[in-house]
């Protein structure tokens, strides 16, 4: 049953799809039977068309599945083709529209030349449909034009007196709202492309593994390293869109990086990128308070969007100002890799929000043998969380008690202030 106060998410999905024809290639008058299965997908259409049939993609699918009518997800047809066919599935999923195509080709009742291929007329060209088709036609280009910029001619789309050059490259505009989320979060990834007839998106998803193992100072250790794979196959997308990502399943941690690539009838493209992790929820003990534990998840956030942007990773002068890096006992961005590990483990640390009754003291530590931060308030002070976590992570990730053997405690507690201060000053 459907719980109060939940709501249904829609998957992050493209359709996919089976098709297949009795027969690809007859002769006038024979018939075939084309039949089809599609999966992952709210809804499906069905066209057929001789013009063009084999042209090369990207196909306009949009345009296509309006064009179309709606069949259910598995069916079959049979069809008897005058000429050669092209039959098209289009189907919806939760991330937008992609679809397939299988050509039948008709030999001719006697030999004959094939017939001449349609080309485009160069002052008559039909426009691919972008999103109104009510505002789409034939347009007839005066003979006339001799601005450079239209020396091969140009395409356009009138829609609410708006102008779309075919020789401007696709735009893409996308966006996230949450950068950095938990696993019981939600985060919404939006787009919008102009300048385009057809577009596809792709994703890639990478994460380092570890588990809790008391024999090492830092208390985790690798579990035989990250993966990187395809999270999803590129497709047909919507050309103005949003979807809801969450961090359930197999996505409960890792960093993800979604990519769209759009392309026009001119064959110019374009392609734009946004990533986003996905945290597991750490574990909380002692005066853990509603209010701490939303600071400290906030911290962490910030944290791992600044390691992210670059911090760190691109500090070269930490080379020289560290000496742990500066001697060669630690490796800056194998260390931020260390870092970033970590954050996407998180789960396996345990925030110990203590009260002190220090007045003048809020602060935290960690020890060595340990996958626990303790963060202290006091009456008067509030730990800076965002350098306090880093700070008590940087210790854990390697500035601690095997650096003892080069460097006295309280040098390698300087180190560990220099590094988190150029992230958080």
């Amino acid at each position: 049953m459907k719980k109060e106060g939940t709501k249904n998410v829609p998957e992050m999905v493209l359709p996919e799809f089976e098709l297949s024809a009795s027969a690809t290639r007859i002769r006038k008058g024979e018939s075939t039977t084309v039949q089809w299965n599609v999966q992952r997908a709210e809804e499906a259409t069905f066209w057929t068309s001789t013009v063009l049939p084999e042209a090369p993609e990207p196909l306009d699918w949009q345009r296509i599945s309006m064009l179309g009518q709606k069949v259910a997800l598995s069916d079959k047809v049979e069809l008897t083709p005058e000429e050669t066919t092209a039959c098209y599935i289009v189907a919806k999923g939760g991330f937008g529209l992609r679809g397939i195509r299988i050509v039948i080709e008709v030999i001719p009742e006697e030999l004959a030349p094939t017939r001449k291929p349609e080309t485009w007329e160069p002052q008559k060209r039909y426009l691919a449909r972008m999103t109104d088709t009510s505002h789409v036609g034939w347009i007839d280009l005066p003979a006339k034009l001799n601005h450079p910029e239209f020396a091969t001619g140009f395409e356009f789309v009138m829609k609410l007196a708006e102008t779309w050059y075919a020789g401007t490259p696709p735009n893409i505009s996308m966006s996230v709202s949450q950068k950095v989320m938990f696993s019981d979060e939600t985060s919404t990834l939006s787009w919008t492309i102009t300048n385009a007839n057809s577009a596809e998106m792709g994703e890639n998803i990478s994460k380092t593994f570890l588990a809790v193992d008391l024999t090492s100072t830092s208390g985790t250790k690798l579990t035989g390293g990250g993966y990187g794979a395809a999270g999803m196959p590129p497709g047909g997308l919507n050309l103005n869109g949003s979807g809801t990502l969450t961090g359930q399943g197999f996505y409960t941690s890792g960093h993800r990086v979604f990519c769209i690539t759009a392309h026009n009838i001119a064959g110019l493209s374009a392609t734009a990128s946004k990533w986003m992790d996905t945290l597991p929820v750490p574990q909380f003990k002692g005066s853990s308070t509603a209010t701490r534990k939303s600071d400290i998840r906030s911290a962490i956030k910030t944290i791992d969007e600044y390691l992210r942007n670059g911090s760190i990773y691109n500090d070269t002068a930490l080379d020289t100002s560290v000496a742990a890096f500066k001697n060669g006992h630690l490796n800056r961005k194998e260390f931020w890799a260390r870092l970033l590990a970590e954050l996407e483990n998180i789960k396996l640390d345990t925030f110990n929000c203590q009260v002190t009754t220090d007045a003048n003291w809020g602060g935290g530590h960690w020890s060595d043998y340990s996958n626990e931060i303790k963060l202290d308030w006091s009456p008067s002070y509030t730990p800076n969380l965002e350098y306090v976590i880093l700070h008590e992570l940087v210790h854990k990730c390697g500035f601690n008690g095997n650096l003892l053997k080069y460097y006295a405690h309280s040098d390698i507690e300087n180190q560990a202030h220099t590094i988190s201060g150029t992230v958080f000053p």
